[in-house]
């Protein structure tokens, strides 16, 4: 299972151990099989959240979450944010199951599929299959984790090819155009 802890994302799998350093309340050292050892930023993390079971979700189960408008959004609706859940964990530290979802990287790493493969072919019939891909897969993320994860989606690949950088996110700009309101 993979678990956020701060800017990481860890496989809970590979967690040998997972450490609070002497007089420090706000970090934990995590230290995988590999034998390397992680120090992240609590964050409102707290190691007993990994303990429990894990039991997978129904196929195709969607958390629906609403929001409502803040101060100063009096003219906003309820916005609604649908994440795909894969599992819940059931922990003696919450009162009820925890959803447990895909994080972001999945996401970003099929518009990288994408993108090399308009890189291979740039023009025809393919090629603007793969835009409408792209375009889609900014939807689902829009519908499902919010607008700000488009920014975050194009940072993770600007940061993942620096020499493409510009001519991949253009594509994506042009596929992503008008889904954010």
């Amino acid at each position: 299972m993979l678990v956020e802890i701060g800017p990481h994302t860890i496989n809970t799998d590979h967690i040998v151990s997972i450490e609070s350093p002497a007089g420090s309340e706000d970090q934990w050292i995590v230290t995988l099989v590999t034998g390397k050892s992680v120090t992240v930023d609590a964050g409102g993390f707290y190691p007993d959240s990994l303990c429990g079971v894990v039991v997978p979700a129904p196929p195709g189960l969607v958390l629906v979450e609403g929001f409502m408008p803040g101060e100063g959004e009096a003219n906003q609706s309820v916005r609604y944010r649908h994440t795909p859940v894969i599992a819940f964990r059931v922990t003696i530290a919450t009162d009820a199951p925890t959803p447990i979802s895909l994080p972001l990287d999945d996401g970003v790493r099929a518009l990288v599929a994408l993108l090399v493969s308009i890189e291979r072919n740039p023009s025809g019939p393919a090629a603007d299959a793969f835009r409408a891909a792209i375009r889609r897969r900014g939807q689902n993320l829009v519908d499902t984790l919010g607008p700000a994860s488009l920014a975050k989606a194009l940072a993770c690949i600007r940061a993942g090819d620096r020499e493409r950088a510009n001519d991949r996110e253009a594509v994506i700009t042009a596929a992503w155009t008008g889904l954010v309101a």
